[in-house]
């Protein structure tokens, strides 16, 4: 999986503002961050439920 410069705004506010990450097949990744800075939503968008703008995301 490829995500580059996801963003996600809700009225106007930045939920996403351009987190990379990179997972090859077979690998764990794990999203630790404080509490609201997106992690549903990023999960949301990879899984094609959200969508998105911003550059690429790639499963």
């Amino acid at each position: 999986m490829s995500v580059r410069g996801l963003v996600k705004r809700y009225g106007g506010r930045a939920v996403l503002d351009g987190p990379d990450l990179e997972v090859e097949a077979g690998e764990g990744f794990a999203l630790r961050v404080p509490n609201g800075p997106g992690k549903t939503t990023t999960i949301g968008i990879l899984e094609g439920v959200g969508r998105r703008r911003g550059r690429q995301a790639r499963r």
